[in-house]
């Protein structure tokens, strides 16, 4: 396995510059990657939380891919 602590370091760290850039596809994006560490973690409540977060800005955007992938991660969450 990887070293998903050190993942979600960096990706918390780009979560934080993305939004002082007010770049919110970015941020998207983001937030979706967050969710996977935490679902490779076995941690669900967290990685929920993130994938919501990320498709509500996918929704206010319009990014389809996006919306698409978090829907196949939630099926994949859901069982």
């Amino acid at each position: 396995m990887g070293d998903y602590q050190t993942a979600l370091g960096c990706y918390h760290e780009s979560l934080k510059i993305r939004k002082e850039l007010g770049d919110k596809k970015g941020e998207a994006w983001v937030l979706y990657n967050l969710g996977r560490v935490y679902q490779t973690l076995k941690n669900y409540g967290e990685s929920q939380r993130h994938y919501e977060e990320s498709l509500s800005l996918a929704q206010e955007l319009g990014e389809e891919e996006l919306k698409t992938n978090i829907r196949n991660t939630f099926s994949e969450i859901r069982g």
